[in-house]
C-alpha cells in the first residue's frame, strides 16, 4: 500500500515537473511551484487527520493526482504573469502586477473547482466519493490560496536563482549609475545612441560617464516624446 502511494507520487511529480522544465526552460521554477501545490495537497490531507475523520486511501492515491495536475495551472499561469512583467520592472513591482493579472482567472477556475467538489461531496451517499468530493473542493481553495499568497513570496526571494537559472530570463535590473532598465532597453539605447551622437564614435574611448549622460538625454527625450504623443 505505502509503496503504491510512492510510486504514484513520484510518477506524478516527475511528469508535471517535466512539463515546467520544458514550459518555463528554468531549473529552478519547477521546484518552487511543485514545492508550493504539494504544501496545498498535505494542508488539504491534514484536515481529516485534525478533525477525526477517517481518510480512504482511495480517497488519498486520487487527491494526490487530481490537485496536483489541476491546480498547477494557477502557478503556471501566475509564474508567466511575473515572468514577463519582470522584464519590465522590479521583482516587488512584477510580484504585484502578477497578482493584479493572474488572480481574477485563478480565483474564478478554483471557485468553480470547489462548487463542483462540494456539490458533489453533499449529495452523493456513497462515503468515499462523499470525502472525494470535498477533498477536491477544498484542495482547490487552498491551492488558490497558495499560490495566490505564497508563491508571490517566493518568486521574490528566489529571484536572483531564477534569473541566473532559467534561459533568457533578462530581467528588469539596475545598470552601474543606478538607472533602471531592461535588456531590451539597453539595446534600443545603443542604438538611440549612436545616432544622437553622430561625431562621436560610440566604440572610441567615450568615458563611461559621459556614456552615460548621453544616455540619459537619449531616455528623457523618449519620454517626451511618449508625452507629446499622448497629448496629441
Amino acid at each position: 500500500v505505502i509503496q503504491d502511494d510512492v510510486i504514484v507520487n513520484q510518477l506524478s511529480m516527475a511528469a508535471i515537473g517535466i512539463v515546467l522544465l520544458l514550459t518555463f526552460r528554468s531549473l529552478t521554477i519547477p521546484f518552487i511551484l511543485l514545492a508550493c501545490i504539494k504544501s496545498s495537497i498535505y494542508i488539504n490531507l491534514a484536515v481529516p487527520y485534525f478533525t477525526g475523520e477517517p481518510l480512504y486511501y482511495l480517497s488519498l492515491l486520487i487527491i494526490n493526482s487530481i490537485q496536483l495536475g489541476a491546480t498547477v495551472d494557477y502557478g503556471i499561469l501566475f509564474t508567466e504573469k511575473y515572468m514577463k512583467a519582470r522584464k519590465k520592472a522590479g521583482r516587488i513591482d512584477a510580484a504585484a502586477e502578477a497578482i493584479a493579472e493572474a488572480s481574477p482567472s485563478i480565483l474564478t477556475s478554483s471557485g468553480i473547482l470547489f462548487t463542483g467538489g462540494t456539490m458533489l461531496g453533499g449529495m452523493s451517499s456513497v462515503d468515499i466519493i462523499r470525502q472525494l468530493g470535498f477533498l477536491v473542493g477544498r484542495g482547490a481553495l487552498i491551492s488558490a490560496g497558495m499560490v495566490v499568497l505564497v508563491l508571490p513570496a517566493l518568486l521574490i526571494i528566489f529571484d536572483p536563482l531564477i534569473g541566473t537559472t532559467t534561459m533568457g530570463s533578462r530581467f528588469f535590473r539596475k545598470n552601474k549609475r543606478g538607472w533602471k532598465v531592461s535588456s531590451d532597453e539597453n539595446k534600443e539605447l545603443d542604438e538611440e545612441y549612436r545616432d544622437f551622437v553622430g561625431l562621436v564614435d560610440a566604440e572610441s574611448g567615450v568615458g563611461g560617464e559621459k556614456r552615460g549622460d548621453i544616455r540619459e538625454s537619449v531616455r528623457q527625450r523618449r519620454r517626451a516624446g511618449r508625452v507629446r504623443g499622448q497629448q496629441v
